[in-house]
C-alpha cells in the first residue's frame, strides 16, 4: 500500500505509548438495557457511546442479543417482547 504524502497525513491525537498501552488493556463490556418499548432510543444511545469511544482510540464492537431462554420471541405478544420479526 502506498504511503500518503507527509502533507496529507494527520497526526494521531494519542502518543504512541498510550496507543500501545490501550492495546494491552483487557476487554471491557458496556450493557445497555431497557424496557419493551422499542422507541426508547437504546440503539441511538449505543451508537453514540460507541462513536465516542471510537473517537478516543478504542476498538468497539456492538452485539445485540435477545435474552430469551427456551422461548420463541416470534410467538410472544409485542407488549411482552417489544419487537416481533
Amino acid at each position: 500500500m502506498a504511503r500518503l504524502p507527509e502533507s496529507w497525513q494527520v497526526p494521531s491525537p494519542f502518543p504512541a505509548d498510550i496507543l500501545l498501552l490501550r492495546r494491552q488493556m483487557p476487554t471491557k463490556f458496556i450493557f445497555v438495557t431497557g424496557g419493551v418499548v422499542s422507541s426508547l432510543g437504546k440503539g441511538i444511545s449505543v451508537a453514540s457511546i460507541g462513536r465516542i469511544l471510537k473517537s478516543r482510540g478504542l476498538t468497539v464492537s456492538v452485539i445485540k442479543l435477545d435474552p430469551y431462554l427456551n422461548v420463541d420471541p416470534g410467538t410472544m405478544s409485542p407488549y411482552q417482547h417489544g419487537e416481533v420479526l
